[in-house]
């Protein structure tokens, strides 16, 4: 017994352990990449922070170094300028002069009053006279500042009771100068001091290399320099005391720095220094970079299985496609596809008005019969090739099944509808023919609104089809009613109470006279079945025989009413005036199909159990069957088969199909019995080809049964072509045993 994953495409199995087995590497890898991801960003935070750590560390001793260095040279200043506040007016150079020569901190010193410069002694750098009057309150204040970057500059008021006198003392090449230098780690790091709009003031002795001075100096640090200070002010308000703000910054080159910003609490001085993020993490990255090795190896690793996982899935998927939307036979539309497309055409169709048609190929298993699987093959892509080219864009076709096909086609009324069905039917009849001879080329027709229905098409294509079903012994295409389901739903009651049915006798036995009129014709009669059914009352035979000869259930029917025209023929052989009438019955191409040379046994066996005579019993076989290829090899079998168990037979319902007169030459009938269609109209023409025929079967050996004559002047025409036997309402109708028991007795010898 199969299991669930025996129905599962071969390569979707496949897919799917290819598919299971690469996630559950890549989970595993995904596991590794971020456990190593995790573990490196996790060291990098730690040594983030600890550089974080050094860098404020190395700021903070700078910022010592800077302060002591200024602190020093204010209290030499300081010295200075104390004792010039008893110095006379006319001194003041000569004092000066001496402090000059004796002092080997400062190169030059300036002695100001709020008149001006009062005197100088030294050298005295170019703008430091400017800076000097430029200080807002020399005499009260201690100032700092620089007009060079590489000098230092401090005015000190000098005491004096009487007098507002301030020192200027200038250092070129200061000490201060000396601190800012990098002499910490290979003179890596480095630091200045900024005034508070970001200007430096005061540099290091050895100038800075120019991307870290272009970074100093640049504008977005500049204004990034403001909310530096805005930070250290936060800062110092929440500690209530001066503190720093230390940033991460890059550099020109790439590289990043550690910035960081402290007031040194001399004016609007702020040191700045720069720490490079790599002298703390220049050792650590050879581990870190061990990590990302196998990190990105990983990663390229996963990116080759979501490779492969997306190539394998996207085969599968395609492969999938193409069995759910393209028919492996036509290369065209399956069912599943047609259905999707024809809702989205169905939504945005704006013209005529869509149908759906179904086309079914009766019979065309003969085909595969006859010539094989690869002919029957190459006639389906022919008839869809030929029914895709005929049809417009926005038009489709469909194969469903080995012979049906389903169609989306425009057509504003039936008429129109009519008309392009037989269009496209003789287009797939050509096509068919081009691949090999058909013989009867039949094609089932089914039609309904898509107006009604839009979405759920697979209820179109039932109610298509179920049309179809219908036209099969109409000839033209059957549309889709709202009575069709009650009809249908009647099939189905009279299929369920089939059985019983006939178990209980329901089916009855009518008889319908054969009337001879010529002089070697006597009576006869064809044995015909109704059903009188207990709820639906008398329903006719065009109603449940093409039912059950759909559901292959016909045959049980025929042999019971063969039956019952046996028990009925031996009751009238045991005496009376109806002892030896012959009488036919009806052979279904159902039960020949099904049964073949047995089916023709099995009836014989009946009559010989009731004691029929031989003669006396006709199996009527239409020419459907004789058409037929598949039993075409068999009916001469048939024949002689039905002649050796002592019955005749007569080919039915002659001339309503595609007859064909070789039929005649290799079947030998005991009679011929002419379709109604042949009167139709009454033509002279008609009556010549009537004419003809029965001489022909007459030459042959074949009695000849004109069926459906309703009229006097047809009977008038028969008799005087000699024709054998008429049946007909012109006559009586088909008869219940009794009442045809009448009506023979009262016709026994009727000669018209």
């Amino acid at each position: 017994m199969k299991g669930p994953e025996d129905s599962i495409p071969e390569f979707l199995r496949t897919a799917r352990w290819r598919v299971a087995i690469y996630l559950l590497l890549t989970a595993v890898l995904v596991g590794l990449i971020g456990y190593l991801v995790s573990n490196t960003i996790s060291l990098s935070k730690v040594l983030d922070e600890d550089a974080r750590v050094y860098a404020a560390d190395i700021m903070r001793r700078s910022e010592r170094d800077v302060t002591a260095r200024i602190i020093s040279l204010q209290d030499r200043a300081r010295g200075l300028a104390s004792g010039l506040g008893t110095v006379p007016d006319d001194k003041f150079d000569d004092v000066l002069a001496r402090l000059d020569d004796t002092s080997v901190v400062f190169d030059g010193m300036l002695l100001v009053s709020p008149e001006g410069v009062v005197a100088q002694g030294g050298t005295v750098l170019e703008g430091v006279r400017e800076w000097a009057l430029a200080v807002e309150d020399p005499f009260s204040f201690m100032d700092v500042g620089s007009v060079t970057g590489l000098d230092f500059l401090t005015s000190v008021p000098v005491p004096s009771p009487d007098r507002s006198l301030a020192l200027v003392c200038q250092q070129s090449d200061s000490s201060l100068n000396q601190a800012l230098e990098g002499a910490l780690f290979d003179n890596l790091c480095f630091s200045c001091i900024v005034d508070g709009q970001g200007e430096i003031v005061v540099m290091p002795e050895t100038p800075l290399p120019e991307e870290e001075l272009r970074l100093i100096t640049s504008q977005s640090t500049k204004e990034y320099f403001d909310s530096l200070l805005d930070g250290v002010k936060r800062e110092a308000t929440d500690s209530d005391e001066e503190d720093f703000v230390i940033s991460r910054v890059s550099n020109l080159k790439g590289g990043e720095s550690f910035m960081a910003c402290v007031p040194l609490g001399f004016g609007d001085w702020h040191l700045m220094t720069f720490v490079p993020v790599r002298l703390f993490t220049r050792h650590a990255d050879v581990f870190i970079q061990r990590y990302w090795a196998p990190i990105i190896l990983s990663c390229v690793v996963f990116a080759v299985l979501l490779a492969n996982i997306w190539r394998s899935h996207s085969k599968s998927t395609s492969e999938l496609k193409n069995m759910l939307y393209v028919d492996p036979l036509t290369g065209g539309l399956t069912d599943a596809a047609f259905q999707k497309r024809a809702r989205d055409l169905a939504k945005g169709n704006h013209g005529a008005p869509y149908r759906v048609v179904c086309f079914r190929i009766l019979a065309f298993h003969n085909v595969n019969e006859r010539y094989g699987a690869d002919v029957s093959c190459a006639m389906i892509r022919a008839i869809h090739d030929a029914l895709v080219d005929s049809v417009a864009a926005d038009e489709l076709v469909a194969r469903c099944e080995r012979d049906r096909f389903y169609l989306l086609v425009h057509a504003k009324d039936l008429d129109v509808l009519q008309a392009r069905v037989d269009e496209l039917i003789e287009v797939m009849r050509r096509a068919a023919e081009e691949i090999a001879p058909m013989g009867s080329f039949t094609v089932a027709q089914g039609c309904c609104s898509v107006e009604e229905e839009k979405e759920n098409f697979r209820l179109l294509e039932d109610r298509a089809a179920r049309a179809a079903s219908y036209s099969e012994r109409l000839g033209r295409c059957v549309f889709y009613y709202v009575d069709l389901d009650e009809k249908i739903r009647r099939e189905i009651a009279l299929d369920q109470s089939y059985a019983e049915a006939l178990a209980s006798g329901e089916f009855e036995v009518y008889l319908q006279p054969k009337v001879g009129v010529s002089p070697r014709a006597g009576m006869a009669a064809e044995a015909l079945v109704r059903w009188n059914h207990p709820q639906f009352g008398m329903v006719p035979p065009a109603e449940f025989i093409p039912l059950f000869e759909r559901n292959r259930r016909i045959c049980a029917l025929d042999t019971y009413a063969f039956e019952s025209v046996c028990k009925m023929l031996a009751e009238w052989n045991r005496g009376g005036d109806l002892a030896g009438l012959p009488v036919s019955v009806n052979l279904s191409r159902v039960c020949l199909i099904d049964h073949g040379l047995d089916i023709i046994d099995d009836l014989a066996d009946i009559k010989d159990r009731y004691g029929i005579p031989d003669g006396q019993i006709e199996l009527e076989i239409t020419e459907t069957v004789s058409l037929d290829y598949e039993l075409f090899g068999l009916m001469r079998d048939v024949v002689e088969r039905i002649h050796k168990r002592g019955m005749t037979c007569s080919f039915d319902d002659f001339g309503f199909g595609y007859s064909t007169l070789s039929l005649l030459k290799d079947l030998e009938f005991d009679a011929i019995k002419l379709d109604r269609h042949f009167f139709i109209g009454d033509s002279d023409r008609a009556w010549q080809i009537i004419g003809s025929f029965v001489s022909m079967s007459h030459d042959l050996g074949m009695a000849v049964v004109a069926e459906g004559v309703e009229e006097r002047a047809q009977v008038d025409k028969l008799r005087t072509l000699d024709c054998d036997l008429i049946q007909g309402y012109y006559y009586t109708r088909p008869l219940p045993r009794n009442e045809f028991e009448c009506w023979m007795r009262e016709h026994r010898y009727l000669r018209e």
